[in-house]
């Protein structure tokens, strides 16, 4: 047995070891948690001591050994948006009642299901290639700063404006002093982060309308990076007990919404520790979250950095003290006051240039007509003024990022261009994230090549996802960039794929847009990608 051979066998019997001890800690006094099943796994639920999630409540994460020996590893974090006080003054957050309070700032008890479609690790055969076969680990995000804050204390956010939130409490107030209960001692109890004060009679027969809220403020504590930075730490004992050999482990690190962010800010922390092993392999895939400064200007025919979009970026990763890359060293990389890593092209070239030598791929999934982008760059009434504009330059400055990114040898672009509707007979929607049929369905229209084949097994976004991390780079080589809108029929249903309306084109045809107008050229960075060619 060489040296490295036992070097590995003592840190595999001591994970062993202290896996058995810090479970034991975390349940001193009470029963194992029970594991959960999901998409036929069993998970163990894993208490992470010591941690909080954003309402100050108990952090842990969940993991589920792969169904036979395995060297694959699928590091997921889930999406929920953000709170925090925006450069105009105001709050901004999806906050919007004591259930989502409770959803947003504490930890579940186990997984979401596969049905919610809220991450990959569903049994659909798309996933055979690699997730299947891989050990699963969720980190839960419970911490509102898109896995990424650094924060050890608090921010008191003032709820008062939030008018449904507001009303729901009033609500809850009337209903426990209905009760015969104080709704202040109830509240500590259920909602450990929530204070408020209220006016107005409070017995037996109070009434939601006799109910004043006069203050209510949350506590949230934006820890979400250092949670990332433990849950990575104890996942490699986790990991070690089950026989994985970090020197050789094929590791995927994904996330959506603002998990898709908490992938491209965190990816630093994961590739640490894979750096300089020799035969590891690590594939990044955020989706439906990707950074962004930069927005196509027509005039010039490029993508440009907009001032108010870098503004805006910057607020957001100090507001939550971010730990950037560019700030850390690690890997071949050394810190470098003047480098910069805020949006996903500048991302992208540090970790190429930060892991020289590791098998490292990165794929972005991205829709064109990404529900809450769309929302947030153009509104939500096709009849507003300049509407359309707004519209199409939020499809081409998406359009033009992935293409660019096409251009480089390790990144693999999946650009889809999906509506949605439940049944026949149901409204058209626009899709944030990729769940359920959306996972599945085929590329109707690959870059620079005719339609492809609904059968052909490459082109649903679980099956490409996949092929680049099984390193089919054959089949998924050049990204996939869709070129034409699609709609997908009954949308909650897995089952489900593309309808026969080729040319639907939703508001764009309401507003006269040619859905052609989308498809620019691959832009220039001005920046560019560190090491790849730009475009004349």
């Amino acid at each position: 047995m060489n040296r490295q051979q036992r070097e590995w066998d003592r840190l595999r019997r001591l994970a062993t070891v202290l896996g058995g001890l810090l479970a034991g800690l975390a349940v001193a006094g009470a029963a194992a948690p029970t594991p959960v099943a999901k998409a036929g796994r069993s998970f163990q639920v894993i208490d992470m001591p010591g941690l909080i999630c954003g309402d100050g409540s108990a952090f842990r994460i969940f993991f589920a050994p792969a169904p036979l020996p395995s060297n694959r590893v699928v590091l997921w974090l889930p999406g929920g948006s953000s709170t925090l006080i925006a450069l105009d003054g105001t709050l901004s957050t999806p906050i919007n009642s004591l259930a989502e309070l409770r959803n947003r700032l504490a930890a579940p008890l186990a997984p979401a299901s596969s049905d919610s479609g809220d991450n990959l690790f569903t049994d659909h055969p798309a996933n055979a290639a690699f997730i299947a076969a891989a050990h699963w680990a969720i980190v839960p995000y419970c911490t509102q700063d898109f896995h990424a804050g650094n924060l050890s204390t608090p921010i008191t956010y003032d709820f008062i404006d939030q008018t449904a939130f507001v009303d729901d409490l009033r609500d809850k107030i009337a209903q426990v002093c209905r009760n015969k209960q104080d709704p202040i001692i109830v509240a500590q109890d259920e909602f450990p982060s929530l204070t408020f004060t209220f006016s107005g009679p409070c017995n037996s027969k109070s009434l939601p309308d006799q109910i004043t809220v006069d203050s209510v403020r949350i506590d949230i504590t934006h820890n979400g990076g250092h949670n990332v930075d433990q849950a990575l730490q104890r996942l490699q004992f986790l990991l070690f007990a089950q026989g994985v050999n970090m020197a050789s482990v094929d590791f995927v690190f994904a996330g959506s919404s603002a998990g898709g962010f908490g992938t491209w800010y965190n990816a630093w922390r994961v590739g640490d520790v894979l750096f300089g092993q020799g035969g590891t392999r690590l594939t990044m895939v955020p989706m439906s979250g990707s950074p962004t400064t930069r927005l196509w200007e027509e005039a010039v025919g490029q993508l440009r950095e907009n001032a108010t979009e870098l503004a805006d970026l910057q607020h957001r990763l100090d507001w939550y003290q971010t730990a950037l890359p560019c700030a850390v060293s690690g890997g071949a990389y050394l810190v470098d006051p003047a480098a910069r890593c805020l949006d996903t092209p500048e991302l992208t070239g540090h970790y190429l240039a930060r892991y020289p030598g590791l098998d490292l791929r990165i794929v972005p999934v991205i829709n064109k007509e990404d529900n809450l982008g769309v929302l947030g760059f153009a509104g939500d009434d096709p009849s507003a003024p300049g509407f359309g504009a707004r519209l199409l330059q939020f499809c081409r400055t998406v359009h033009g990022y992935g293409a660019e990114a096409n251009q480089v040898e390790s990144v693999h672009p999946w650009l889809g261009w999906l509506w949605w509707r439940l049944g026949p007979a149901g409204m058209a929607h626009r899709v944030h994230g990729f769940k359920q049929a959306a996972q599945l369905v085929p590329m109707a229209q690959p870059d620079g090549g005719p339609g492809v084949p609904a059968g052909d097994g490459l082109h649903g976004v679980l099956a490409f996802i996949n092929s680049v991390a099984n390193r089919d780079l054959a089949a998924t080589a050049g990204g996939h960039i869709e070129h034409r809108l699609a709609l997908i029929d009954a949308y909650l249903n897995r089952a489900s794929g593309l309808i026969p309306y080729p040319d639907f084109s939703g508001d764009w045809q309401a507003l006269g847009l040619s859905p052609a107008l989308c498809n620019v050229s691959a832009a220039q960075f001005r920046d560019g990608f560190e090491g790849a060619p730009l475009l004349p």
